[in-house]
């Protein structure tokens, strides 16, 4: 047993409760402690910070507790170190007590990172804006998820909650490839998941746009526009906008489906500067009545019969309905100094 005199690693000394400290929620399974201990402690000492906490993420919570204590205790900064689904746990935990979150690039997808635009090769660059960074406060996502039987469950979401294929997609895609090839792995989760999905009729409702009815493959609710990979899903979606986004997918065939990936993996891109404009312009552009967008601060989504739902990548059984709200610049991230 540790002798109780001597300061434990994770615990925050007595001495240093006077400084400024900073927790780390981990996931041992996506980085390894060791590759972050002399940059963390390093950077902790060279701005007069005191000891570090280090706190495991449980399976059983993904990290929820562990982002508990490090409010508790204090934390004038947690940095995160996981996959997307630890970052959406952490945020839940952090929106609206102030302390911000530093996001510390692991797992395939760092998709809250992609679209904050922040470095994701360097581990030392991550840090120094943990410690040294401006907060920015950007929009949470909260989705009352109606089960099958009838129970209500509430989650949050910093990139997106989805109903249908998107789910299917998480379900068919293979962790170990995963681990191995990244977010290329959900290509091939991708082709089973679309070969036995079947649509929905859905029921969709926004604060700003009376109900509509469409009959997907999935429907999107989207905090934030980008996903791995390069792929710009909803060119105009900004995370601290103060708005979702809803996106529909409906395609019958084969050829809308290259209308889709033509939509999102060049035309939305491109669309992002004047040239690129002039360039669609040039080609042509035509309406795709499979791709149907809104917008709203408020979301509610009626479907007909049951389908998975995800949260952020990460699958989140079956639902019937989403209702979702957005809280505008509820959770502050590090960025680096303008």
């Amino acid at each position: 047993m540790a002798d109780p005199e001597t300061p434990d690693s994770t615990q925050v000394a007595t001495g240093d409760r006077a400084r400024p400290h900073a927790a780390v929620v981990y996931n041992p399974k996506k980085l390894e402690r060791s590759r972050l201990n002399s940059l963390v402690d390093g950077e902790a000492e060279r701005r007069g910070w005191g000891t570090t906490e280090w706190l495991e993420t449980d399976p059983d919570d993904s990290g929820a507790q562990a982002a508990r204590t490090a409010v508790e205790h204090g934390a004038a900064v947690v940095l995160v170190a996981g996959g997307d689904g630890t970052v959406r746990v952490v945020a839940e935990e952090l929106a609206s007590t102030g302390v911000p979150v530093a996001l510390v690039p692991a797992g395939t997808g760092n998709v809250l990172a992609r679209n904050l635009e922040l470095n994701l090769s360097d581990l030392s660059v991550a840090v120094k804006t943990a410690f040294g960074g401006e907060n920015r406060p950007v929009d949470v996502g909260m989705a009352d998820i109606t089960r099958p039987d009838g129970t209500l469950e509430t989650k949050a979401f910093v990139v997106m909650a989805g109903l249908g294929l998107d789910a299917e997609i998480m379900v068919a895609t293979n962790s170990r490839f995963k681990r191995l090839f990244g977010w290329v792995a959900y290509v091939s989760g991708a082709f089973r998941a679309v070969n036995r999905s079947t649509r929905f009729h859905a029921s969709i409702t926004t604060d700003r746009r009376r109900s509509i009815r469409t009959r997907s493959d999935t429907v999107l609710i989207c905090n934030c526009g980008a996903l791995p990979g390069g792929l710009l899903l909803v060119p105009d979606a900004a995370i601290d906008d103060g708005e979702l986004d809803v996106l529909t997918i409906s395609p019958k065939r084969l050829r809308d489906w290259f209308g889709i990936w033509r939509r999102i993996v060049v035309e939305h891109p491109l669309s992002r500067s004047r040239a690129g404009q002039r360039l669609i312009q040039l080609g042509g552009t035509r309406r795709l009545t499979t791709l149907s967008h809104s917008i709203g601060r408020t979301v509610s989504v009626r479907i007909d019969g049951v389908r998975p739902c995800e949260l952020d990548g990460d699958v989140f059984g079956e639902a019937v309905a989403i209702d979702a709200r957005v809280s505008p610049g509820a959770l502050l991230v590090r960025v680096p100094q303008r």
